[in-house]
């Protein structure tokens, strides 16, 4: 990658250029012959074991993941508009295998989306689904206790209530909107939808689909891989009834309307299931 390019300041101009670069390329006066694109991508959600699937995918003999997770590109401002198509394509230039990455950005505005498509129209998306009740305390927790490193007892509701009404997180665990906006753009056979909870549960047949749906062999030593390993886990620390009950008001209608397709994991979301983070 050009590191030059990272280095200088994102001002006005130089996101302008960015700007009219990544127009050309929607409406097909620039082609992306010469750029070399993922073949996949993790969307997300956040705080649902994509840091987990990720060390697990780049054990994979015929995988090829960046050594760094979360490139961002699509999701950053400052990657986006800051940074030429070329720079993220550089990732994958010398890759060999099937390649991909992963970065949490299911809630991506639909005009991302779209440009998604148009420069990789048949990339694969892998989207796993938590629980939003607790993918937002656990997301809170990781905010709150290990980045801002407050102490737990310390932390006010009104601090909580706060984070758990910011647009951007919230979004986060909107799943049924953020099924219909994918879905819009990209065919449903291009999207993987896989739960948490599975990936808690039974990890190696987990792990399967996700190899079948790469098209790579699900036959693999499975010693080389770290299914049991625990990785960026949120501070352990026990959801409070009333902030329970207070995130179950936030994400009602939202249930409700993932409920409509996928009314079984709704059903045991509610039944108080809580398991232990990956």
């Amino acid at each position: 990658m050009n590191r030059s390019l990272i280095k200088k300041p994102v001002n006005a101009s130089r996101r302008m250029v960015f700007r009219i670069e990544k127009w050309f390329y929607k409406i097909g006066l620039f082609n992306t012959q010469q750029l070399t694109f993922p073949e996949f991508l993790c969307i997300g959600s956040q705080k649902a074991g994509t840091t987990w699937l990720y060390e697990n995918l780049r054990c994979h003999p015929e995988l090829f993941l960046p050594d760094r997770k979360e490139l961002n590109y699509f999701s950053s401002k400052y990657r986006f508009y800051g940074l030429p198509l070329s720079a993220y394509s550089d990732y994958f230039k010398a890759a060999k295998g099937v390649k991909g990455e992963v970065t949490p950005c299911a809630n991506l505005p639909l005009r991302r989306i779209r440009f998604m498509q148009s420069i990789i129209p048949n990339l694969k998306l892998i989207l796993i689904i938590r629980n939003p009740i607790d993918r937002m305390w656990a997301s809170a927790l990781m905010y709150l206790v290990r980045a801002q490193k407050k102490s737990f007892e310390d932390i006010r509701d009104e601090e909580f209530f706060k984070l758990f009404n910011n647009r951007d997180l919230f979004s986060r665990g909107e799943y049924a909107k953020i099924l219909k906006n994918w879905r819009s753009v990209f065919p449903k056979e291009q999207i993987h939808i896989c739960f948490y909870d599975d990936l808690l549960n039974s990890p190696r047949p987990f792990l399967k689909e996700i190899f079948l749906f790469l098209n790579v062999s699900d036959q693999v030593d499975w010693n080389h891989f770290p299914i049991s390993d625990t990785f960026n886990k949120s501070p352990d620390h026990t959801m409070p009834v009333h902030i329970k009950v207070y995130l179950e008001k936030l994400y009602k209608q939202s249930l409700k309307e993932f409920g409509e397709e996928f009314p079984e994991v709704v059903e045991y979301w509610r039944s108080g299931f809580n398991p232990k983070e990956r």
